[in-house]
């Protein structure tokens, strides 16, 4: 049986502590902030990234998760885990793009957002929030009751 290791990539553009993260408004702007660092167009192909969070919701790192198509993109919630485990995190932060400018969460956004909620539950790592997020504009699971 042969084993394969996961590498896990963790974006240090960041530094631990420096950011603190107290609504909606900031994880989206530092979400952005990270496309813009990493070159990638939120119109042109999704991406899905994690913010990993202290217990005082100061940012730890981000991990890009998966780049897609111009539809969509996999999301494997055992990479996720993987990532928040490895960094030590009290709570995770989702995010991924729309190149379509849509704000409006997909059910597949949905189901996979409750998917790794029940994760999270299981291993004590807090959901905060799934944000959605355009050129100018984000959608807030938290914001909009669906965390």
């Amino acid at each position: 049986m042969k084993v394969y290791k996961i590498k896990s990539t963790l974006i240090k553009t960041v530094k631990e502590s420096t950011i603190q993260i107290v609504d909606s408004k900031v994880s989206a702007d530092t979400f952005r902030s990270q496309y813009k660092r990493d070159g990638n167009d939120l119109n042109i192909q999704e991406h899905f990234y994690l913010l990993m969070l202290d217990n005082s919701c100061n940012i730890k790192g981000i991990a890009l998760i998966s780049t897609g198509g111009t539809t969509m993109t996999v999301v494997d919630t055992k990479i996720i885990f993987k990532h928040a485990i490895d960094n030590l995190a009290e709570g995770i932060i989702l995010c991924h793009n729309h190149p379509s400018g849509s704000l409006m969460p997909s059910r597949q956004d949905i189901k996979v957002t409750k998917k790794i909620i029940e994760g999270g539950k299981l291993l004590d790592i807090n959901v905060f929030d799934h944000i959605i997020i355009t050129e100018d504009s984000y959608f807030s699971f938290s914001d909009e009751g669906l965390i």
